[in-house]
């Protein structure tokens, strides 16, 4: 898996790969829930590997999300990591369909024969000339579809130039690094951001992801009916993350929770590396999931 996951990175080949997170390490507990391969997913394989990781937070989201992931794969042309877990994928609950809107997977931004991409952002070339891997500003490069007549290029592991051929000047290959990571900034930009849920005024926030967000949303209203100040952000794209959002959120409130399902904290090493935040920290590592009134404890010891 991880050599796909880099390989997909570097040749930039859509592709989704369904997690199901049990409680390990090893077998561990195979029909137990955890929360915890949030590192592997954000860092698997050797080398910087732009990748996205999307984890959903209820079975709704498991039909809506991973259609939303193959739209990603497609238009980005790179590995998307789907983070369910145990709770989830052995879960069945009632879902209005109407809340559903209809959905279909975007298209990759192709390379035409008469030298342009599809929707005319890429670099005008002869079809003789297909720079497969052409630098963009947005880092997404036109691709061809196979078949007869097709552009034809190489997708290789190895450090390559426009046209996929094996190059490894240093100045290149720092190019297509750039020209690789530039797509996460591109999609950061382009895909929905989280939604506060709670009080605007608080002073207590609570971060989460994943199958955690129907207890965390729960001990939000329960703490609030006792008067407390709440408030929660659940992003479901953790790579690339809602840079502007998590950090507003994290200004507007003077302490914040991280309550996760694993023994390290993952989200909340992610969360202090990437903003400097020190959050208090709720792990659960027993194998079943948190009960509201564990964060509700947690929301009042902090008060």
């Amino acid at each position: 898996m991880t050599e796909l996951i880099g390989y997909a990175s570097m040749a930039e080949i859509p592709a989704v790969i369904v997690d199901a997170q049990r409680a390990g390490p090893s077998t561990g507990m195979p029909t137990k829930m955890e929360q915890s391969d949030l590192s592997f997913a954000l860092n698997a394989s050797h080398g910087d590997t732009p990748r996205m990781v999307v984890a959903p937070a209820d079975v709704a989201d498991c039909y809506s999300l991973i259609i939303q992931a193959f739209s990603m794969a497609e238009r980005y042309q790179m590995p998307v990591i789907f983070l369910t877990d145990q709770s989830l994928t052995a879960r069945v609950e009632s879902v209005d369909r109407n809340a559903f809107k209809p959905m279909k997977i975007e298209g990759r931004l192709k390379f035409e024969a008469n030298g342009s991409s599809a929707n005319g952002n890429g670099a005008f070339q002869a079809a003789h000339n297909y720079s497969r891997y052409a630098y963009t500003a947005s880092g997404i490069s036109p691709i061809s579809a196979p078949g007869p007549g097709a552009m034809a290029y190489v997708a290789t592991g190895l450090e390559h130039d426009e046209r996929g051929h094996p190059d490894y000047e240093p100045e290149d290959h720092t190019a297509m690094m750039e020209k690789r990571y530039r797509k996460l900034d591109t999609a950061a930009e382009e895909l929905p951001k989280p939604q506060r849920y709670g009080d605007e005024d608080a002073t207590i926030g609570i971060i989460g992801w994943g199958s955690t967000e129907g207890t965390i949303q729960e001990a939000v209203d329960r703490a609030r009916e006792k008067g407390y100040k709440v408030a929660a952000l659940h992003p479901r794209i953790l790579s690339p993350l809602p840079d502007r959002t998590i950090r507003d959120f994290i200004r507007s409130v003077k302490t914040v929770i991280v309550p996760e399902c694993n023994y390290s904290g993952q989200l909340a090493n992610l969360l202090g590396a990437k903003y400097g935040l020190q959050a208090i920290r709720v792990n659960k590592f027993g194998g079943i999931p948190f009960t509201a009134g564990e964060i509700l404890r947690a929301i009042e010891e902090v008060s």
